[in-house]
């Protein structure tokens, strides 16, 4: 069974089963005097970076769930499935959400057979752990460090589930998720060199019949610059700090970068940004960087160029671990 949803402005079909499944905390659970079973916990927690299998990171924001409380029938279960326990349309499930994440209570019939058979695994602590079904309406990759970021911001709730083992169940979706976002970003970066190469031909880049127009500056500010560039240094081993033609130069920046790639410092020394594929000094793009501040890294010696991986202005001396082998073409 599929459902329509309206997601970054764009209409799309999404089949129910494209939904995610992450992990919250430990639950608690007691007794009540009219013999109720009161289950309460955190089904997410906003602001914190969860590493999703090492193939990127992901982060709730506070909000996220905001739409969802007043908007989703949703169910509690059991291992994220089987007949519900509690729900919000009947009022025995409640979602609430504070400065720390997403709150649910959930009260349940001690009458209920299926209730009976897991109060005393949870008791016991055999069933402890939260976790969430959802599926992302508005969300934001950062795909500018080593591993990817994800910044979910709003979402739609299926159910909350105490489980056995919590896990992270659909990431192939939201990698499906940021190979879009790595698409849509080499679209818009072909766009802005169209724009630049107007703007150096004296062409009004906003001309419908040159390109057209898009929400992309043509090129970074000084400030993003200088913080895309502190990026690279960060997280890229951007470098080395004093760049030099000299093959004996900087033989410790040099020793580093052999093992993160390995190969041998020889090798490693003909990687510069001068041979990489994302490194543009075109004469287009030259005129365009004219009015940005030079900044250490892109001034001693050598020449400027941009990186269009992470978007800053570079120097042909130096390199980082972005370095793709540029394929050259006889003119």
């Amino acid at each position: 069974m599929g459902r329509d949803v309206i997601q970054s402005a764009k209409q799309s079909v999404v089949a129910m089963s494209d939904k995610e499944i992450r992990r919250g905390v430990p639950v608690e659970i007691r007794e009540a005097d009219n013999g109720e079973i009161r289950v309460a916990g955190y089904a997410a927690v906003f602001g914190e970076e969860t590493n999703i299998g090492g193939m990127f990171t992901e982060v709730i924001m506070r909000g996220a769930f905001e739409k969802a409380i007043g908007r989703d029938d949703v169910v509690f279960l059991v291992n994220h499935e089987g007949l519900p326990l509690a729900r919000t349309r009947s009022g025995t499930l409640t979602l609430t959400e504070d400065d720390h994440g997403l709150h649910m209570e959930a009260m349940l019939d001690q009458t209920d057979p299926d209730v009976r058979s897991i109060v005393p695994k949870m008791k016991r602590g055999d069933l402890d752990k939260m976790s969430f079904a959802f599926r992302p309406v508005r969300q934001q990759w950062d795909d500018k460090a080593q591993i990817p970021k994800r910044m979910i911001q709003e979402a739609e709730l299926f159910d909350v589930s105490i489980v056995t083992t919590p896990a992270y169940a659909g990431t192939e979706i939201a990698l499906r998720s940021l190979e879009q976002h790595r698409a849509d970003q080499v679209q818009s970066q072909a766009a802005r060199r169209m724009r630049m190469k107007a703007k150096a031909a004296g062409i009004e880049a906003r001309n419908e019949y040159m390109v057209a127009p898009v929400e992309q500056p043509e090129i970074v500010s000084g400030t993003v610059n200088e913080i895309n560039m502190q990026n690279a240094v960060d997280n890229w081993h951007l470098g080395p700090v004093v760049a030099s033609s000299d093959p004996a130069a900087n033989p410790e920046y040099w020793a580093m970068m052999a093992d993160v790639w390995s190969i041998n410092e020889a090798e490693a020394r003909r990687q510069l940004c001068a041979n990489c594929s994302y490194f543009n000094n075109t004469p287009e793009m030259m005129k365009s960087m004219e009015d940005i501040p030079q900044t250490p890294f892109d001034a001693d010696g050598g020449g400027r160029g941009w990186c269009e991986k992470l978007d800053f202005i570079c120097h042909n001396l130096r390199v980082c671990q972005a370095w793709e082998r540029k394929d050259f073409v006889e003119e």
